[in-house]
């Protein structure tokens, strides 16, 4: 049995009043990113020269990982050079070198060159993927230098996969290359880097020959070489403007809100990546839908799966991802969108009418006839799902109007009554009494079974007519907030019309968590809301909420972290920071069902974006003091 070495939740909280006190003391160190659209374009050669440089002014430079790969000028470049030791990672019986977190932490250089930041660290290692161990050195106050190619950015990913036909795993969120605070493109000429790869300077020449024939064409080079400028002058745009906005000055137009939607299709993933270089280059709003009806509900595992798969892919790219619910999926994205001043849609092109809930006309028809003055972009869907196999229809699950008790109960009372007419119609010598039963009997168990289906739909309907009631009001009403005190009646107030829990919202601002907000469930005497606030928000419970504040995950109550706690807690999350987090009470310590669990999350999705609202408002008013 293995021994549980979690902290306890004091010993916890300890450790995170400790972390908070010294990250509000430290600076956060500064990231160069040294960007390649392809193996030897001289990213870690320009990235050595660049800390030669350093070197000779005297700065404490220090080699944390550096990948030469058997390349003699970088190599030659690397000496003179302090080099860390590598971490030796044991992994299926094979030694592999890693870098080594910790020994740089204990280093503590100024600048720290951090090879290949896309790459997916062995198990073992603190962290899954490199672009973690810097955040982690950059929130230590140490700057670091790195590489990455074009073709490693999340939203990229399909583009460079329908360039080159090889998919790329070893991914970064853009979010990492946007912040960065320097980015600097190591270009060269697609004809000199194939030279380059020709005289074997990159690969072997057995590598050399295969990737000639393969990744290093000219035309694939060229498309690379041609995305990693677009890319960076997309970046140097949206600086600039940025810092205009900052400034107080320039013309500004009305801002964009790009929107797409989840499906579990094999392909929306070309459609979430897309809509997200789209509200990159307007500088716009991204929000990701998924539209909720009888069909998907009862979808199988897989199909579950990668509907789950893109919320992921949609909220790594930046996107709120909210939720609503109704048959008709066209109307409930155009009513969305209207709502939500939408102002570009970006749709995937498929033949799956029936899926959508179109028989006679298109997704795309249908959204226009509803919303007319919205922008559509269609990305066209170049794999039939049909033809591949693997796409599954949603209706082939278990029914929504599957039979009752009572059903059962009549259609028994029926057979019963048929048997027992079939058998008196053989005493009295009239077998036309059989087939005038058979009708009868027949007629009447199609609408035993078309009456409960019928009623079912209905209350089914009206459910989810409520809880998209409730999800557009409270948009609308979370839009005119305009305090963290507003938003958070206001959350508690939609999540009780839902569910009766007792609430619990704790708001941070100017990087501290503030005092918690209870807000009880009906039917609990107020008189009691002293008492009954020190246990909920007592230092045990307070532990898992800074932990959540911490991580950007989910603990507490009917979860695997922290279980202990009397409430499940629920990160509000902008793009990578964590503003608030809700408490719910679980008194009966029952799971929330996935259902309420997706309206919850959509809620929380829109108060996140009203919070990040409030804190630039905030900012600009400080500045103009």
């Amino acid at each position: 049995m293995r021994e549980d070495k979690r902290p306890s939740p004091k010993e916890l909280l300890e450790q995170l009043q400790a972390e908070e006190e010294r990250i509000q003391k430290k600076e956060f160190g500064r990231l160069k990113i040294f960007l390649g659209f392809a193996a030897g374009t001289g990213k870690t050669y320009a990235m050595l020269e660049a800390a030669q440089d350093l070197k000779r002014q005297g700065v404490d430079v220090v080699a944390g990982y550096v990948e030469p790969h058997r390349r003699a000028e970088t190599a030659a470049m690397e000496q003179g050079l302090e080099k860390l030791p590598f971490l030796m990672v044991d992994y299926k019986g094979i030694k592999v070198r890693e870098f080594d977190l910790d020994g740089a932490l204990k280093r503590r250089p100024k600048v720290l060159l951090v090879d290949e930041l896309a790459h997916t660290n062995a198990p073992g290692c603190r962290h899954r993927k490199r672009y973690q161990d810097v955040k982690e050195l950059l929130e230590h106050g140490i700057n670091v230098y790195t590489t990455v190619n074009i073709q490693h950015l999340e939203s990229l990913n399909d583009i460079v996969g329908s360039i080159t036909g090889i998919q790329v795993r070893e991914r970064i969120p853009d979010s990492v290359f946007d912040e960065a605070d320097q980015v600097k493109l190591v270009d060269i000429e697609a004809e000199e880097l194939i030279t380059r790869m020709k005289e074997g300077k990159i690969y072997s020449q057995v590598q050399a020959a295969r990737a000639l024939e393969n990744f290093f064409t000219r035309d694939k080079l060229i498309a690379l070489r041609e995305i990693a400028l677009r890319r960076m002058a997309d970046r140097v745009n949206h600086l600039a403007e940025t810092e205009r906005k900052r400034m107080g000055s320039g013309e500004f137009s009305a801002g964009e809100h790009v929107l797409t939607c989840i499906s579990p299709s094999p392909t929306n993933t070309k459609v979430i990546r897309a809509a997200a270089r789209l509200a990159y280059a307007f500088h716009g709003e991204f929000t990701a839908l998924y539209v909720e009806n009888q069909k998907l509900q009862n979808m199988d595992e897989h199909a579950k799966k990668r509907r789950d798969e893109n919320m992921r892919l949609a909220k790594t790219l930046g996107a709120k991802v909210a939720v609503v619910y109704g048959e008709d999926v066209a109307q409930q994205i155009a009513e969305y969108a209207k709502v939500s001043n939408v102002t570009k849609l970006v749709i995937g092109k498929t033949n799956h009418r029936i899926y959508f809930g179109q028989t006679k006309k298109t997704m795309v028809d249908a959204i226009s006839l509803y919303a007319p003055n919205l922008d559509v972009y269609i990305i066209p869907d170049l794999q039939s799902e049909r033809a591949a196999g693997k796409f599954h229809p949603p209706g082939r699950g278990k029914r929504d109007g599957r039979l009752r008790a009572a059903d059962f109960v009549k259609i028994l009372a029926l057979l019963c009554l048929g048997a027992a007419v079939c058998l008196q119609s053989e005493r009295l010598g009239r077998p036309e009494l059989k087939l005038l039963m058979a009708f009868l009997l027949g007629a009447a168990l199609a609408s035993v079974v078309a009456r409960g289906y019928i009623r079912r739909n209905r209350e089914l309907n009206a459910k989810r007519a409520y809880r998209t009631e409730i999800l557009l009001s409270n948009s609308r009403k979370l839009r005119r907030v305009s305090s963290r005190e507003e938003v958070s009646n206001e959350l508690a107030s939609q999540i009780q019309k839902m569910m009766n829990f007792t609430v619990i919202v704790y708001l941070k601002s100017n990087g501290q968590m503030r005092e918690p907000r209870v807000y009880l469930r009906k039917g609990l005497d107020e008189g009691r809301l002293d008492g009954l606030s020190l246990g909920y928000t007592s230092q045990t419970e307070r532990a898992v909420v800074s932990w959540v504040f911490k991580n950007g995950h989910r603990a507490g109550c009917t979860t695997h972290t922290l279980p202990d706690a009397q409430a499940i807690y629920l990160p509000v999350m902008d793009k990578e920071h964590v503003t608030a987090v809700v408490g719910l009470v679980l008194e009966e310590r029952r799971e929330i069902g996935s259902f309420e669990y997706d309206v919850i999350s959509a809620i929380l999705g829109e108060a996140a974006l009203v919070l990040e609202r409030i804190d630039k408002i905030e900012a600009l008013q400080e500045a103009l003091r």
